[in-house]
């Protein structure tokens, strides 16, 4: 769940995340359990949509995402998280694109 903390119409949409989504469902053929060892450890909070004229009259979007990791040892999930935030942010990106070129009227 998530809640509006700036709209800018056409400009801006920023939120921040009240409740965490779960990180995985384990397989399992029992529907809902209660995985604690995977609670907590990636954690998403305030999250900002930007978007911004270009001269050629295209428009620039840009996400930023807070997110923190609570996992040890740090040292080795750290690289691995980054590379799996990053391409997350590209796959939302890129799925906004793609939904933004389809509603193009030339």
């Amino acid at each position: 769940m998530e809640r509006v903390t700036e709209w800018k119409p056409g400009r801006v949409l920023a939120f921040t995340v009240l409740s965490q989504p779960p990180a995985m469902e384990e397989m399992s053929p029992y529907r809902h359990l209660h995985t604690p060892h995977l609670t907590g450890y990636v954690v998403t909070g305030d999250t900002r949509y930007m978007l911004s004229p270009l001269r050629n009259g295209g428009t620039k979007l840009t996400l930023q995402a807070q997110t923190v990791l609570r996992i040890d040892p740090i040292a080795y999930w750290e690289p691995i998280a980054r590379l799996a935030f990053h391409l997350n942010v590209r796959r939302v990106l890129e799925s906004a694109k793609m939904q933004v070129e389809g509603l193009r009227i030339e």
